[in-house]
């Protein structure tokens, strides 16, 4: 492999388009991996990218002065551009373009010093996406300014739009309508999105995407710097298997990978930004991602979950500077706790979310409750004492209960969420509990019940038609849950459509339409919070 003999300003341009060889993406990296000027220069270009591509899609923001002004005198947008002065304007073919080209080039001008902080290496590709594919997000974490104008608490959201034939996806600031495009990673056309996690620095977006007519869903990581993507993995929406989350630290993602059928298996993979990598991590192949557990020293800690008869739940613990282990972290002596499947530990460490429960392997939905299922709420002291999160909802007499469903967090370590969860018991009157339900309450105020707990799911179209339940997230505060339901279609050749909605937690104000109004054309959903820790 061949040094460079200067900054190789070509190279890192054409890894923007995905016009590079795999050895030339290899020389590249193994060059940023040892210059932090280039990796100056690979962000600039990334955020002139997005600058540019954006510019006919939205209206100049209205404090757009203002903002440029501040720029030039606290020096915030200082890059040392005049040491090539000719290299970034080429190929600018419209007026449009070298009007905003040429306001760039005063304002990095009169900068007049070195950025902020360095940028990032860019992360190698996918072994599942041609080198061909746009380039990966950036590893973590930068002190670029944030994208999409966001601040902690904004709703961002995932936009699909176009013709069935072709879809385009976006992402959206919801309150400064700034917005992103996100380049395809070569591997189908995009889908109704599923899923998204944001990560902790808030400049990764993670997501999964349904692939049509076939039902498997694509896991897909995104720069919000500047909408490149990697496909990590495609993998079967078993009832258990949709969880994608960031580690506390945002540099790895975790997510299962699973197969349907009577041998169907699944195991916890990890894609890791630093390396720009993912792998799987257990090879049990009855492994569920559950959640991380707060950082340990310089461990990460994620619990892992078996399907079983009577299900198990595991520690894992690695390094965090030692990238995805390669072997499994559950074949040693890891931490087991009996009859605790897919536990969700708030953000405090102070209290744990999971299932109880017999299981079995349904051949469509992996391994779910086929007696006495229940969710259940425990302080994360050692014991897991169980608390039913339901007052008033009892295992029937021959085990019917829940069969599966979600749990979710707010920040706030407080307020939780039931939601998409499956009751095969006798309902206890007016379809309660509804599977379309979205159930919310908060560790202070005790158990959930259907007088004390709002339902934010039930809901209908402007025309009276019945939706169905997509994703829910709660705000860092709790006060908020954006709900994506989806409109029932007449056939898979129809452009997918959904409703996003903000619903206040305690129902004082009426739910407001996010993105597509009261009659969407086009799918929206889901919408990720920015979590209190961004920008602080």
């Amino acid at each position: 492999m061949r040094p460079f003999d200067s900054h190789p300003d070509e190279l890192i341009s054409a890894s923007l388009t995905g016009d590079l060889t795999d050895l030339e993406r290899r020389e590249l990296e193994a060059h940023l991996s040892s210059c932090p000027e280039c990796r100056d220069t690979l962000e600039a270009f990334s955020q002139q990218r997005q600058m540019l591509a954006g510019m006919r899609q939205s209206p100049l923001p209205r404090d757009l002065a203002a903002r440029v002004r501040t720029g030039i005198e606290s020096r915030r947008f200082a890059m040392p551009w005049y040491r090539r002065p000719s290299g970034w304007l080429t190929g600018v073919a419209s007026v449009a373009t070298v009007a905003v080209a040429a306001l760039l080039t005063v304002v990095f001008l009169n900068g007049r010093g070195n950025p902020t902080a360095p940028a990032s290496a860019s992360p190698s590709p996918s072994p599942t996406v041609s080198a061909a594919a746009s380039a990966s997000p950036s590893p973590v974490p930068t002190a670029a300014p944030l994208p999409l104008n966001m601040q902690a608490g904004d709703l961002l959201y995932v936009q699909l739009t176009g013709p069935i034939d072709d879809p385009k996806l976006t992402v959206i600031e919801a309150q400064s309508a700034a917005k992103v495009g996100l380049a395809n990673p070569g591997t189908g056309q995009y889908s109704e999105t599923k899923r998204a996690a944001l990560s902790p620095d808030g400049r990764a977006l993670a997501f999964a995407t349904e692939t049509g007519a076939k039902g498997s869903w694509r896991i897909v990581v995104a720069s919000l710097a500047n909408g490149a993507t990697k496909q990590l993995a495609e993998t079967w929406p078993v009832a258990f298997g949709r969880r994608i989350a960031w580690s506390p630290d945002g540099r790895y993602l975790a997510f299962t990978v699973a197969s349907v059928g009577a041998n169907g298996t699944s195991d916890v993979w990890l894609y890791d930004r630093t390396s720009g990598s993912a792998r799987q991590l257990t090879h049990a192949g009855n492994a569920y991602f559950a959640s991380w557990a707060p950082q340990n020293a310089d461990n990460e800690q994620l619990w892992v979950s078996l399907g079983e008869a009577n299900p198990v739940s595991q520690l894992a613990q690695f390094p965090t500077a030692a990238g995805i282990p390669s072997d499994d972290p559950l074949a040693g002596e890891a931490t087991t706790v009996a009859g605790v499947f897919a536990p969700l530990v708030s953000r405090d460490g102070q209290h744990a979310l999971y299932w109880t429960g017999t299981m079995s392997l349904d051949g469509t939905n992996g391994w779910i409750f086929s007696k006495g299922g229940m969710p259940q709420l425990t302080p994360m002291d050692g014991n897991w004492k169980a608390t039913p999160l339901f007052s008033d909802l009892t295992v029937g007499q021959g085990g019917e209960a829940f069969a599966s469903g979600e749990l979710s967090w707010a920040d706030d370590s407080d307020t939780y969420a039931v939601w998409g969860a499956n009751w095969a018991g006798t309902p206890e009157g007016n379809d309660y509990p509804d599977s379309n339900g979205v159930y919310v309450g908060r560790v202070s105020n005790g158990q959930l019940s259907r007088t004390s707990a709002p339902d934010l799911g039930t809901m209908t179209s402007s025309s009276g038609d019945a939706l169905y339940l997509v994703d829910v997230a709660l705000s860092p505060d709790g006060s908020t849950a954006a709900v994506t339901l989806g409109i029932p279609l007449p056939g898979d050749l129809a452009t997918p459509k959904s409703y996003l909605r903000a619903v206040t937690v305690n129902g004082d104000h009426p739910p407001a339409d996010v993105g597509g109004g009261a009659n969407p054309q086009q799918w929206s959903g889901p919408g990720v919070f920015v979590p209190a820790s961004v920008g602080g």
